[in-house]
Formats: structure tokens, C-alpha cells, sequence
């Protein structure tokens, strides 16, 4: 397993060589010279959601996060890369096939619905 420590004197990342005990520059990552920092995110400002029964202040992220739960909603940044259009092609597949199986028009494909 790799070893890996940031050098504050050059700004880069070192690889820590097993064979020859060494630590050297990190060329097997992308962005290897790149300043790696903590960050610090500002908490949200507060805001009304009305996505529930009633309308409800949302002062932090825990209780953005915890209101998202409680009505099953989900940001669009929180889909993985290509999981939404996924789902969409399951649905029209199924209800491709369910056409099909009661002899409904199956001219129509899965490009009509893009």
C-alpha cells in the first residue's frame, strides 16, 4: 500500500518508495503539483421550504439534510453520473414491453423518448 505526505517546501505531494526508502514526487496522480488545503464551507443562510404538508425554516445543513429525508427528495447533485436516465430507460423499457404484451402500438422506440 502506498504511503503519500505533502512537502510545504515545494507544494507537492511525495510518494513514499518501499525499495529504495525514499520520498519522492507523486507523478502516478493527476494534479500532483497541485496545493492541497483544508477548506472551510460557510453554513446556508436561512431559507423556507415548502416541499412538505407546511411551510419550514431551514437554518442549517443537518436540518436541510434531515428535511430532504423526511419527504424523500433528493438534490439534482446527489444523482450519480448517468443514474437518472437509467431509471427513465427501465421505465419506458417496462412499459415498452407492457405495450407489446397487450398488443398496443409498438412502433414508436427507445429514441422517440429522448
Amino acid at each position: 500500500m502506498s504511503r503519500y505526505k505533502f512537502d510545504p517546501n515545494t507544494g507537492k505531494l511525495l510518494a513514499y518508495n518501499e525499495k529504495t526508502g525514499e520520498w519522492r514526487p507523486d507523478r502516478s496522480r493527476k494534479n500532483a503539483n497541485r496545493v492541497v488545503a483544508p477548506s472551510v464551507m460557510s453554513d446556508i443562510r436561512e431559507f423556507i421550504a415548502h416541499a412538505g404538508d407546511k411551510p419550514v425554516l431551514i437554518g442549517s445543513r443537518s436540518k436541510l439534510a434531515a428535511y430532504e429525508r423526511s419527504n424523500n427528495i433528493r438534490q439534482c447533485g446527489d444523482y450519480r453520473k448517468g443514474e437518472v436516465i437509467a431509471r427513465r430507460k427501465k421505465k419506458v423499457s417496462k412499459e415498452f414491453e407492457h405495450a407489446k404484451a397487450i398488443g398496443g402500438d409498438t412502433s414508436v422506440t427507445w429514441s422517440d423518448f429522448r
